[in-house]
């Protein structure tokens, strides 16, 4: 249903938004995002220089925040009762 592919939306777009925060932070140049909703996204940038640590703090960019925010709202789900948290 709509509830569920908006929020599908929502967490690829969390997902590639955090690599694209952190590309920009570590100095990416042309740092861009293509997200089209229900078919996919990217991002891309160019870089010289980037350490291992840089690497993987944006890899890891953007997966954590849908993991937290599936966390949050599994523990909503659990102390509200509401079943459509789950």
């Amino acid at each position: 249903d709509l509830l569920h592919a908006s929020i599908i939306v929502f967490v690829i777009f969390i997902h590639e938004l955090g690599h694209y925060l952190m590309m920009k932070k570590f100095g990416y140049q042309h740092v861009s995002m293509f997200f089209i909703p229900l078919a996919g996204a990217f991002v891309s940038g160019q870089k010289d220089k980037i350490s291992e640590k840089q690497k993987s703090i944006i890899s890891l960019a953007g997966p954590v925040p849908g993991v937290l925010l599936g966390l949050i709202f599994i523990l909503l789900g659990m102390n509200t009762g509401i079943s459509e948290f789950i």
